[in-house]
C-alpha cells in the first residue's frame, strides 16, 4: 500500500479555521484516494478541516488534480473525503503526419 511522503507536502496558507496543503506525488489516484494514505504524515502536519491539493505526476509529463479535506486524525486512521473532483492536463501531443491541405479560394 502507497503513503505519502513528508518531503512531497508543501504548506500552501493558513486559513481562518484550517490549513491548505500541496501534495506532489508520482502515485496514481487510486492510491492518494485509498485508505490512510496521509496517515504517516497526518501527524505532523495535518488535522481536521486542511485541505490538501494534490497533483499526481505520470512519467509522461501529464498530471491529475484534485482536492480533499482531512474528516478526521487520529494515531490509528486519517480519513478524507474528496471535494474537488480529479481533473487531468499536461502536454499537448504533437500530430504526426503532415498536415491537413487547405483548400484554395478562387478568385473571380
Amino acid at each position: 500500500m502507497a503513503q505519502a511522503r513528508p518531503e512531497d507536502i508543501e504548506y500552501v496558507s493558513r486559513l481562518k479555521f484550517a490549513s491548505v496543503f500541496q501534495y506532489v506525488t508520482a502515485h496514481s489516484t487510486e492510491d492518494v484516494a485509498g485508505d490512510n494514505y496521509f496517515h504517516c504524515i497526518s501527524q505532523r502536519y495535518l488535522v481536521t478541516g486542511d485541505e490538501i491539493q494534490v497533483v499526481c505526476l505520470a512519467e509522461d509529463k501529464s498530471w491529475t488534480k484534485g482536492v480533499f479535506e482531512v474528516v478526521s486524525a487520529d494515531t490509528h486512521n486519517t480519513l478524507i473525503e474528496q471535494i474537488v473532483p480529479w481533473r487531468t492536463g499536461g502536454p499537448k501531443k504533437k500530430s504526426r503526419g503532415k498536415p491537413k491541405a487547405v483548400a484554395s479560394e478562387k478568385v473571380a
